[in-house]
């Protein structure tokens, strides 16, 4: 027994005698490149950006003239594509909402707003409001595109230089509906859709729609699409407006903001329907 104890103890001294395991070193890693702001790594030395609402790419920081598919189809390439695509829909938005609304903002009282009066000089207004009257509001409107014009007006939006049209004096054939537009043809439903929605207008229930807060009231017009298969062809049928509790508004009756923003809606989406060459064009 007490040789038994004692080999123990031998076995336990030697144990503690022998030279621990040297572990083994993690392998270094590449320092990994510090990237410029607005760049994302996408590996293999390309990096992927967004520069004037377009995907973009570099690779060993210079740039390239287009995107490799590979890196494009990759799922960074897919994430900043839905990136855009939204940033696109969101300012259509935001542009559909300014334009569509004859209410601005509010503004810094202490700078005030500059315009342009109608003898070419600027004034300062001290205001904490002010209202951008929709172009079809305003007299003399050719005076005004033309005093623009000559001092080298740019806007960000279209308004003084928006397309309008002015509320008929006598009704049309159909009083609660406009024809002008009708008989458009699209080889796909899904063509007439998707050119609404890219114009900034809503789709719904077949048509495209436009809305206009006018007077404190909301006017919606109404151009229908047509309905059924997406994938088949369809006929652009009648525009119409309805108030805000869908009902429906005499053409004649129909307040000239929206009026005139329906009548742009219909003629800049029957602009694209599909049109017959004629034997002429062919020759």
């Amino acid at each position: 027994m007490a040789k038994a104890k004692a080999k123990v103890k031998t076995a336990k001294k030697a144990a503690a005698k022998k030279p621990a395991a040297k572990q083994k070193t993690a392998p270094k890693t590449a320092t990994r490149k510090s990237l410029t702001p607005g760049w994302i790594d996408a590996g293999k030395g390309y990096e992927l950006g967004i520069r004037d609402g377009k995907l973009v790419a570099r690779k060993d920081g210079k740039q390239l003239g287009s995107v490799p598919k590979p890196v494009k189809d990759g799922p960074l390439g897919e994430r900043l594509a839905s990136a855009i695509d939204f940033l696109e829909e969101h300012e259509r938005t935001c542009t559909t909402t300014v334009e569509t609304s004859i209410e601005a903002a509010g503004l810094d009282k202490q700078k005030g707003i500059g315009v342009v009066n109608r003898d070419g000089e600027t004034v300062w207004l001290d205001t904490e409001n002010v209202l951008l009257p929709h172009p079809i509001l305003l007299d003399e409107i050719d005076d005004l595109r033309a005093m623009a014009v000559e001092i080298n007006v740019k806007q960000g939006l279209q308004q003084l230089f928006r397309e309008t049209f002015v509320v008929p004096k006598t009704a049309p054939s159909d009083p609660l509906a406009v024809e002008q537009f009708s008989g458009g043809e699209f080889a796909m439903l899904n063509t007439a859709i998707n050119l609404a929605k890219r114009l900034g207008y809503r789709v719904s229930g077949g048509a495209s729609i436009c809305r206009v807060l006018e007077r404190g009231k909301l006017v919606e017009a109404r151009y229908d699409l047509g309905d059924g298969d997406p994938m088949y062809e369809t006929t652009t049928g009648d525009l119409s407006w309805v108030d805000d509790k869908q009902k429906q508004i005499a053409v004649v009756d129909v307040p000239p903001v929206a009026y005139s923003e329906g009548m742009r809606m219909a003629s800049q989406i029957y602009a694209k329907r599909k049109v017959e060459e004629s034997e002429d064009d062919d020759a």
